[in-house]
């Protein structure tokens, strides 16, 4: 306890009394908690060349926002790891059947124009 602190004591219990309880109204300021929505972050289109995935942006063309649609196209990392495997291995048609070895081209579902493009390099 701090110095020139007294103890607080409980008021003396009477026998056979029974507890009270009291009611606490709602005051008029307090409101009831309302739930928001989170909205998915805006990605530039400048962000969409190093971002492999569907991404929530803003479409220039048709002026909304919408989530691409993402097209995959063999590219100079494909054909890098096909040259290395075929040095190794022998096998050199793997990266052409796995899709994060491939680029990707972000397009508008709406208008179908191109917005981004990916660039997948092994080096």
């Amino acid at each position: 306890m701090y110095p020139n602190q007294q103890p607080q004591a409980y008021p003396p219990k009477q026998p056979n009394e029974m507890p009270q309880v009291q009611m606490i109204s709602p005051s008029p300021q307090m409101s009831q908690p309302v739930a928001v929505g989170m909205q998915q972050p805006l990605v530039t289109n400048t962000n969409l060349n190093i971002c492999p995935y569907s991404c929530y942006t803003y479409c220039g063309t048709c002026q909304e926002n919408i989530t691409t649609i993402i097209t995959n196209k063999n590219g100079n990392g494909t054909y890098q790891w096909c040259f290395l495997l075929f040095l190794f291995t022998g096998c050199c048609c793997i990266p052409f059947l796995i899709d994060n070895c491939k680029d990707k081209i972000h397009q508008c579902p709406k208008c179908n124009s191109q917005l981004g493009y990916f660039e997948y390099k092994l080096f």
